[in-house]
């Protein structure tokens, strides 16, 4: 008797399990204006996320919260593959996955009515979490940027909203446009670019310390700098 009951369980769990999974993905998606304001105010629970999870695993638990097209691209087209690129011609939407820590696609409609950019990274942090960024640049009607950083803690098995490195590296400059680059793989750095009126093109880095991102140098470079000895110049 015990063993059907425990039968039963299991079939029921699995049946729930698979709605769940339906449910994530018919989920609305959700605008660029609503993901920006809201990113902060919800924890995210990662479907057997475990110790290490791959940036695809965090990617698809963001895309059951906060739903978009350019992530539904990347999960249609590289699946679970550890390593997938998709060739690039006119009126394609491109896609890159390296499952290791990396992935990133781009959207477009007909027209470019509704163009969108998302990229995902991990960073191993030395407390055996993880630090996952998310940026998401929408370019109509008007070029728009940001990026959303979770905490993954490996035991709970969560993503928790981490403002903090938002808040440093949202540069505040008059009359001038922000993008975000993360660093592929092995190029553990953020780089906001800044862009003035005059076209002129400033990179703020901010180079990996093992558990955050800390200001490296600002300068016309648009690369991961290679050694502290290089030049450098201040804010």
């Amino acid at each position: 008797m015990r063993t059907i009951s425990t039968s039963l369980l299991l079939a029921a769990l699995l049946i729930f399990s698979g709605l769940c999974d339906v449910r994530a993905q018919n989920s609305p998606v959700k605008s660029f204006a609503t993901i920006e304001k809201n990113w902060r105010t919800t924890d995210i629970t990662v479907k057997n996320g475990g110790k290490n999870p791959t940036v695809m695993e965090l990617l698809k638990a963001f895309n059951a919260v906060w739903r978009t097209k350019a992530a539904d691209n990347i999960i249609a087209a590289a699946g679970d593959k550890s390593y997938y690129v998709e060739e690039w011609y006119e009126g394609t939407s491109p896609v890159f996955v390296d499952n290791i820590d990396y992935c990133c696609a781009w959207y477009n409609t007909p027209g470019n009515t509704d163009s969108q950019n998302l990229e995902t990274r991990t960073y191993l942090r030395e407390n055996g979490h993880m630090l996952f960024a998310v940026l998401i640049e929408q370019n109509n009607p008007k070029q728009q940027t940001f990026c959303c950083f979770y905490d993954y803690n490996p035991k709970t098995q969560r993503l928790t909203p981490e403002d903090e490195p938002y808040k440093n590296m949202k540069r505040k400059w008059k009359q001038s446009t922000l993008s975000y680059f993360l660093g592929e793989r092995f190029d553990q750095t953020v780089i906001v670019q800044e862009t003035f009126k005059d076209e002129s093109i400033w990179y703020h880095h901010y180079a990996w310390n093992g558990m955050k991102h800390e200001f490296h140098h600002v300068g016309k470079d648009c690369y991961a700098p290679e050694d502290e000895g290089e030049e450098e110049e201040g804010i």
